[in-house]
């Protein structure tokens, strides 16, 4: 399974950014018949994509809360890679995809991403307000804005707006794409564009230039004929002549 279920139950507690981001970091190796996770911080971190110390804070948070349970580990006095208890859930869930966690953005970012999972349907598209998506999320509109405007960036959202029949604006539609850039992906893409031209034909300029060299080639094939016509009639009149 590519998918990390996130119950409802979960984010109507208004976790903080990170406490969520990390939850779904250890959800990422967490065995689902056992709910056990035996994994690192570092790992947490890297799935998540956030500091190690991120993570040190959102595990303690989470098990304030009563979410997971710590297993602390040693061996011949050396400690280990902790354990993980996640609380068994139920009701309404969410499927995220893994490749969502590595979204480029802010927690807040990915809070908001996982609301608008939470609110599209079938079809993959969500349509709350901008204040439903800011008491949800526990930001201000401009912060969601904001943070709408960088998972559109990343390819993760496509965001239209929708007018109605009078002409006033009504919830903007939001499309969750499958498509999602990494942040190495993304840097790649702006060095794409940003790179100058190096004088290498594309494709379509390369067959351009075909078609004007053989244009030309025609055009001195025929010039060629019309002149050895023309010597040849003039080297006959010459010949008559003499």
């Amino acid at each position: 399974m590519n998918h990390i279920r996130i119950y409802h139950n979960i984010l109507e507690m208004n976790l903080p950014h990170n406490d969520l981001r990390t939850l779904c970091g250890i959800l990422r190796f967490t065995n689902t018949s056992t709910n056990y996770a035996n994994v690192c911080k570092r790992k947490i971190a890297r799935a998540a994509n956030l500091s190690v110390s991120a993570v040190s804070r959102g595990i303690e948070g989470l098990a304030k809360r009563g979410l997971i349970t710590v297993v602390r580990k040693s061996h011949n006095g050396h400690r280990l890679a902790n354990g993980y208890i996640v609380t068994r859930q139920d009701g309404q869930y969410t499927m995220l995809p893994y490749k969502a966690l590595a979204l480029p953005v802010t927690p807040c970012g990915f809070k908001l991403y996982v609301f608008l999972l939470k609110c599209a349907g079938a079809g993959m598209r969500a349509f709350p307000s901008l204040s439903q998506i800011s008491k949800a999320v526990g930001c201000t509109v401009k912060t969601a804005i904001a943070q709408i405007k960088a998972l559109a960036r990343c390819l993760a959202i496509c965001k239209r707006n929708f007018i109605r029949r009078d002409g006033g604006y009504g919830h903007n539609r939001y499309t969750l794409l499958r498509r999602i850039l990494t942040k190495t992906q993304m840097e790649l893409e702006v060095k794409e564009k940003a790179r100058p031209s190096t004088g290498v034909p594309t494709p379509h300029n390369k067959n351009k230039k075909q078609n004007v060299i053989a244009t030309i080639s025609q055009i001195f094939s025929v010039v060629k004929g019309a002149v050895r016509n023309f010597l040849g009639n003039l080297k006959i009149k010459l010949w008559g002549v003499l």
